[in-house]
C-alpha cells in the first residue's frame, strides 16, 4: 500500500492514502461490447438468474456513470499500474465529461494509456471497492476495510475524556466549510487568483453569514479565539510568514473583515476582539463586500437545484467512539450535511470525522474531508481556557 503525506500546514498534516472517491448511487452492473473481454468478470455480466450473494453484499456503485468510472480508472492506473496520478487525473477529469458511459470511458482510457482493455478492465475489477466499507464482494477485490487491516497503522486511540464542547463544535464546523472550499476549487475547477488558503477562509466565513446566518455569529468567533489562542503560544516576531497558511492572527483579521462585510453591526465585536480599527473595520465593510460578491457569482451555477434527490454526498463519522459520537451531537451533523448537500458534486464526496490523529484536510485522490479527534480534541482545550 502507498501512502503519500498531504502537507498543508504543521496542523494540518495527514498522512493520505492515495485512493480515489467511488460514487455509491445506483446500479452495480457495466455493460462492456467487446470480443477482447472474454471472459468477462462477475460485475460486467448480467447475474444468472436468482443468483445471490452469499452474504447478501449490497453495493450501489454504479460504473455505467462516467464520473463513477473514472474514480475507479484513477485507482486503478496510480494503484494498480503505478501512474502518475496528476498526470491520470488532468486525462479523466476532461475526458469523463466526452463519454456517455463508464464503458466508452474504460476503453478510451486503455487506449490512451496504452494498455490492453483486458488489463485495465481488471484493475478496475480489482479496486472497485477500494472506498466501500463493505467487505470484498469477489476474492481478490481491494476494499477499504480490507486495505485499514492491512496497510494502516492502528489508529491510536487513548483513554481522554470523551467531552466535546460547543465551542470544539463552532470551530469544527468553520475548520470543515474551510476544507470544503478546497473540494468545490477541485471538483469545479474554480479559479484561484491568490492564496487558496485565504480563499478557504472567506469562502467559510462567506458560506455561513449568507446562508448559516443563525449559527454564523458563533461559529466565526469561535474559530477567530481559537486561531487568536494559537497565534498567541508564540511571541508576535516569530510568528511565521512562509507557508500557504496566513499567520494565525492575520487569518483571524482576515476572517472577521469578510464577516464585517456581511454585517457591520452584527460581527463589529468579533472584530473588536481580533484587534480592528474603526478605520479597519470600515475599510472592510468596503472591500470585503466584493469577496462576497465574488462567491455569489462564482457559486449560482453549483447549486443544486431545489428538490433534486442528494447522491454524491456522504457524512461518516466513527461514532463507535464516543468522542466522535458526542461530536456529532446538538445538529453538528445536520449542519455539514446540509452545507455538503447544496451542491451538485459530480462524484461523491464525503466528510469523514474520524478517530485518528493529525488535522484536517481534503484529500484530492479520495474526494474526502477529513477531520481528526485529535485536531478537535484541541479545540476542546483551548475553550477551556477562555473559561479559566
Amino acid at each position: 500500500m502507498l501512502y503519500r503525506g498531504l502537507s498543508l500546514s504543521p496542523k494540518y498534516t495527514l498522512p493520505t492514502p492515495m485512493l480515489h472517491s467511488s460514487n455509491l448511487i445506483g446500479a452495480v452492473v457495466l455493460t462492456l461490447t467487446s470480443a477482447s473481454l472474454a471472459p468477462a468478470p462477475a460485475w460486467l455480466q448480467a447475474p444468472a438468474q436468482g443468483a445471490q450473494e452469499a452474504k447478501e453484499i449490497r453495493c450501489d456503485l454504479d460504473l455505467t456513470r462516467p464520473g463513477a468510472m473514472s474514480d475507479i480508472i484513477s485507482n486503478a492506473l496510480d494503484l494498480g499500474f503505478g501512474m502518475d496520478l496528476d498526470t491520470t487525473l488532468a486525462y479523466l477529469n476532461a475526458e469523463s465529461k466526452r463519454h456517455a458511459t463508464g464503458g466508452e470511458l474504460l476503453a478510451a482510457s486503455a487506449s490512451h494509456f496504452g494498455l490492453s482493455k483486458e488489463a485495465l478492465t481488471a484493475e478496475v475489477e480489482k479496486y472497485r471497492h477500494c472506498n466501500c466499507d463493505h467487505p470484498p464482494i469477489v476474492e481478490g477485490q481491494i476494499t477499504a476495510r480490507s486495505l485499514a487491516a492491512t496497510d494502516e497503522e492502528p489508529a491510536s486511540i487513548d483513554a481522554a475524556s470523551p467531552e466535546v464542547t460547543q465551542f470544539a463544535r463552532d470551530v469544527t464546523v468553520h475548520v470543515v466549510l474551510h476544507e470544503m472550499a478546497h473540494a468545490l476549487v477541485r471538483e469545479f475547477d474554480l479559479p484561484v487568483l491568490a492564496n487558496e488558503e485565504t480563499l478557504a477562509d472567506a469562502f467559510a466565513t462567506y458560506y455561513l453569514t449568507t446562508h448559516m446566518p443563525d449559527r454564523a455569529f458563533d461559529v466565526i468567533q469561535a474559530r477567530t479565539r481559537s486561531l487568536m489562542i494559537e497565534a498567541n503560544e508564540v511571541p508576535r516576531n516569530e510568528w511565521s510568514v512562509d507557508g500557504e497558511h496566513n499567520s494565525d492572527a492575520r487569518r483571524a483579521f482576515q476572517i472577521a473583515a469578510v464577516a464585517i462585510a456581511a454585517d457591520p453591526e452584527k460581527y463589529r465585536p468579533i472584530a473588536v476582539e481580533v484587534g480592528m480599527s474603526a478605520s479597519k473595520i470600515s475599510g472592510a465593510a468596503d472591500y470585503g463586500t466584493e469577496i462576497h460578491r465574488s462567491w455569489r457569482r462564482l457559486l449560482r451555477d453549483l447549486w443544486l437545484p431545489e428538490g433534486h434527490p442528494v447522491k454524491e454526498a456522504r457524512f461518516k463519522a466513527d461514532e463507535d467512539i464516543p468522542f466522535i459520537k458526542n461530536l456529532c451531537a446538538e445538529g453538528l451533523r445536520d449542519e455539514l450535511t446540509a452545507a455538503l448537500t447544496r451542491f451538485d458534486w459530480h462524484s461523491q464526496v464525503t466528510i469523514h470525522l474520524t478517530s485518528s490523529e493529525g488535522g484536517a484536510a481534503w484529500s484530492r485522490s479520495r474526494r474526502t474531508i477529513t477531520v481528526n479527534r485529535e485536531y478537535v480534541q484541541r479545540f476542546v482545550a483551548q475553550g477551556k481556557t477562555l473559561k479559566d
